[in-house]
């Protein structure tokens, strides 16, 4: 054998392992588990004379493979990487999605994550948040602002809650955590889903206990991210209760024409929503419709609410502000002694069609010993929705319930009604009196005027002109202007 046959065996030798070693590279590439079987490197041939290759054979040599081209891929997980086969993709390489697809993706992943269930759907529940963001701009007279100090414009939270509800086997719970101007729980308190409060084998309506709100007033009532206006009226707050700590039993008749709710409270807390403290406190409110609905959804609503409560520390106060939370209250009795306090409140409430009204009178009689003092106040409230709608009633509770447009808005101009969302209008008088004897509290007048949009069943916006009228020191103009997102 000359050199040069020994120099072509081995070209040839080289070139048959670098063909196999391609192959099996590719093989792995393409997802290949396996390992490739074995290859027997084949021995060098003795060295013998060799043949020259025949001219006339009709075999022609087999054309040297291509290598196989390698794809650049991104390792995968547990791979180790190799800086020769990364490929990095262009960070502007994005996928063109719609916007409200991807809202809508946003959306169904946020409500995955803040929705649970455990032990065999024993325990459900969900977490969410809803807050209200409040521009205040005020205009007082002389007079007022040197009785009642500087009052500024703002931008503040006025409500940002985090709220948890769920059931746990056969019961209903809820909490609620605000971290806005009047932090603390709103509300922590079970129910029942099944039955209720039974005696002597009868029925006596649905069953809660915790800390919630007593059953006193069509408005107070109602969640406060459902009024019309961005207050509930000045007379209400400054002399209902609010939230505290006991238990209620309430409900509707079948035709739900008949409703109640009577509760009994304790460690009762003096904060802006609840006008004072009290040991003890026995609470109802009472409802009935006179006429049944009809087929147009109309509603006429009578009600009774009283509360007799034993105020702590021998000690009560009223203070009204002039339905805007952060403007300083207009009227306040400061402490005053009170052994006993009974409230009464009477309330109406009406709609048909497009057209809404209610109206509530409140009263409290205070007695210390052989001294009483009286005091009251009035509010009267008429909105119109400016699409067709009509504002939706609770029969259970009897108060009104959410406003959630039939259609949502979707973009264009928000005053036409293909565009979606609802507008409203509303007017409201309010007033309220603590003047009594030596308690002399004030006595304001409101009169607002509000314009509400709701583009969808989440969101608000709100604008309401108030003027405040203090007896003998004037008037204050204040504008308020609310945006509000509430969870469904």
């Amino acid at each position: 054998m000359g050199i040069a046959d020994v120099v072509r065996a081995t070209v040839a030798l080289c070139a048959f392992l670098l063909v196999l070693a391609l192959a099996s590279s590719a093989a792995a590439q393409a997802g290949m588990n396996d390992p490739p079987p074995p290859i027997e490197t084949p021995a060098v041939p003795t060295p013998s004379p060799t043949p020259a290759p025949d001219p006339a054979s009709d075999e022609a040599p087999e054309p040297e493979e291509e290598p196989t081209k390698r794809e650049e891929t991104v390792p995968e997980e547990d791979e180790e990487a190799s800086s020769d086969r990364i490929q990095y993709r262009d960070p502007l390489d994005i996928e063109q999605v719609p916007v409200k697809l991807k809202w809508n993706n946003f959306i169904s992943g946020l409500r995955g994550i803040t929705q649970y269930s455990f032990f065999d759907n024993k325990l459900r529940f969900r977490l969410g948040g809803r807050f209200q963001a409040d521009g205040t701009l005020i205009n007082p007279a002389s007079q007022l602002e040197q009785t009642f100090g500087d009052m500024s414009n703002g931008l503040d939270f006025r409500r940002f809650r985090i709220f948890g509800e769920g059931i746990i086997h056969k019961m209903y719970f809820r909490i609620e955590f605000d971290f806005a101007a009047d932090a603390g729980f709103k509300s922590f308190y079970f129910e029942g889903r099944e039955g209720g409060l039974e005696i002597w084998g009868q029925l006596l309506g649905k069953f809660r206990y915790g800390l919630f709100q007593e059953p006193f007033s069509l408005e107070q009532n109602m969640s406060t991210f459902d009024t019309t206006f961005v207050e509930v009226s000045m007379p209400i707050t400054a002399i209902a209760p609010g939230s505290n700590i006991g238990a209620m039993v309430y409900d509707a008749s079948k035709n739900r024409r008949f409703t109640w709710a009577v509760g009994a409270f304790s460690w009762g807390r003096e904060t802006s929503d609840n006008a004072s403290t009290s040991l003890l406190s026995l609470t109802g409110r009472f409802g009935f419709q006179p006429v049944k609905r009809n087929a147009e959804g109309s509603v006429f609503h009578l009600g009774l609410s009283f509360s007799s409560r034993s105020p702590t520390s021998d000690k009560q106060r009223y203070e009204a502000r002039p339905e805007a939370r952060f403007v300083p209250p207009f009227a306040d009795t400061g402490d005053f002694p009170g052994n006993t306090n009974l409230l009464f409140g009477l309330e109406a409430a009406w709609k048909k069609d497009r057209v809404w009204a209610q109206a509530e009178f409140i009263r409290s009689n205070v007695e210390a010993g052989d001294d009483s003092a009286h005091f009251g106040g009035a509010v009267i409230q008429v909105g119109y929705f400016l699409t067709e709608f009509t504002r939706p009633w609770d029969n259970l509770f009897g108060v009104w319930g959410r406003v959630r447009p039939p259609q949502s808005y979707s973009w264009g101009n928000p005053f036409k009604e293909k565009s979606g969302g609802l507008w409203e209008v509303a007017g409201r008088w309010s007033t309220v009196d603590l003047n009594d004897g030596a308690i002399q509290g004030g006595a304001v007048r409101d009169l607002t005027f509000g314009v509400n949009w709701y583009p969808n069943s989440t969101s608000k916006f709100q604008f309401n002109w108030i003027n405040s009228r203090v007896e003998d020191l004037g008037t204050a103009n204040i504008w308020v202007l609310r945006y509000q997102f509430a969870v469904k």
